[in-house]
């Protein structure tokens, strides 16, 4: 990662968030919190957008309404050529991904 990056790791997971702030890089911030308000803390840490979005929030367990209602909150904090990254298990969601995003790749590891 560049000199110049930061990092804006939102997590709700308070113990998580104790390991993460042990990293000594100052391009990490560590909130603690959902990412409900990512809109407010790219305001409060004065990021204009996000260029990538790297997502874990279980959305298989939520909504089809509560889904969208996440996504585009991300990407309301992304501009046309920034990335949506969803770490997944399955492909319950791709449809909704589609409907949000248009365009989407998807891609399997072990």
């Amino acid at each position: 990662m560049q000199k110049r990056c930061k990092i804006d790791d939102i997590r709700s997971q308070s113990e998580f968030c104790k390991q993460l702030r042990k990293i000594p890089d100052n391009r990490l911030i560590v909130v603690e919190d959902t990412a409900e308000r990512l809109q407010e803390y790219m305001q409060q840490y004065q990021f204009p957008i996000a260029n990538s979005v790297v997502s874990a929030i279980p959305f298989v367990m939520l909504s089809d309404q509560e889904c969208e209602k996440d996504i585009k909150k991300c990407q309301d904090v992304m501009n046309s050529g920034s990335y949506f990254v969803q770490i997944h298990y399955s492909l319950m969601k791709k449809k909704l991904y589609q409907k949000v995003f248009g365009r989407l790749k998807s891609n399997f590891s072990l």
